[in-house]
Formats: structure tokens, sequence, C-alpha cells
């Protein structure tokens, strides 16, 4: 199951994702910071549209690379897989740039995630790579979440808290959810050999 943890700009994403790892589970680390350092993208994208376009081409493009390959692990394992961000992102970036979204990155040919957890923001802090004012940051996280619901999700939001506490109730979530999951298979399981006993009665 893909768990996507996502939200606006320096809300803590990466920090989670490391420390779920830590914790021992399967995680995929931000694509775009590695698109930016692999493709030796400017930091100064805002200023150029075109290239900041191509930007989340890119990114999008890589993402769903990713994905397909984390789908055919799925299949094999059922693993649980903490994303950090997903295909929707970078179509907001898109939209948030140019007002459209690229025919290319529309229909992604992958599986629907299992959940979508949303981190509320932090103070914005400059990292080398961020160039967003704090009030377009929050334009950002706003436009994020209405597209995950426009997708059909039902976001889940975690709130400002330590690391611990915001690990703590993601898993707690995660569980609670698995558990409902198992229960309605086992019931299913259930009818299904109940409905097989009676017809060989």
């Amino acid at each position: 199951m893909k768990i996507v943890i996502t939200g606006g700009p320096c809300n803590g994403k990466t920090t989670i994702i490391n420390a779920l790892r830590k914790k021992g589970y399967f995680v995929v680390e931000e694509i775009p910071r590695k698109v930016i350092i692999e493709k030796q993208y400017s930091r100064y994208l805002d200023r150029y549209k075109d290239e900041a376009l191509d930007l989340q081409k890119d990114i999008y493009t890589a993402q769903i690379s990713k994905e397909k390959d984390l789908d055919k692990a799925d299949e094999l394992y059922s693993n649980i897989m903490f994303l950090d961000r997903g295909y929707v992102d970078p179509q907001v970036y898109c939209k948030h740039l140019s007002g459209y979204i690229p025919a290319e990155m529309l229909y992604p040919n992958v599986k629907k995630y299992g959940m979508i957890i949303i981190l509320e923001r932090l103070p914005m802090v400059d990292d080398g790579l961020r160039r967003e004012t704090d009030e377009e940051a929050e334009k950002i996280q706003q436009k994020i979440t209405q597209a995950y619901i426009d997708e059909g999700y039902n976001p889940i939001f975690i709130p400002i808290m330590s690391v611990e506490k915001r690990v703590k109730a993601i898993l707690e979530i995660v569980n609670t959810i698995e558990n409902k999951t198992e229960n309605k298979t086992k019931t299913k399981a259930i009818e299904k050999s109940m409905q097989k006993n009676l017809m060989e009665v």
C-alpha cells in the first residue's frame, strides 16, 4: 500500500520520512530534490517559467517511473510504502506556475494510493532550494490539499507537534486502517466459505 506524506513547502515531510525509515519502514525519498540536483536545475526557476515547467515535467516523469516499480513490488510483497510526495504534487506546481496541467501529465497509469497524509506547515526555512514566500507556500498547501480531494481522496491532516508525536499519530492511523482492511478480508473469506458450504448441502 502506497501512503503519501505531502503538503506545501516546509512542512516537515522529509523529517517524517527519515524518522519512519529509522523505524524500519520502507520509504521513498522526495523525488523533486533528486531531480533538481541530478539535472542541475537553478534555484532561481521562479524567474524562468518555461524551465520551471520543464522541471515539474521531469519530476512527474521520475515519480511515475518510480511508482510503477513500487506497484510491481506491492503485488509481490504487499508492503506499506511511505512516499515523500505523490504524482499529484508536480501537477499542482505546474498549474500554480502556468494555470494548466500539461496533457502529458494527466491520467497516470499507476495504482491508487492507500492513504494521503497532509502535514500542517512549519515556519519557512531557506534550505538553498526553496524560493517560495510564506504566503505562496500556504497557497500551494491549499492547492495540494484540494487537488487530492478532487482526485477522490480524503486526506488525513497531521498538526504541528514534535516529530515523535507526528510519527506516532501516523502509525496509529495506518494500523487502524490496516486492521479494518484485514477484518473486512476475513469477513469476506468467511462469507464465501459459508456460501460454498450451503451449496454443497
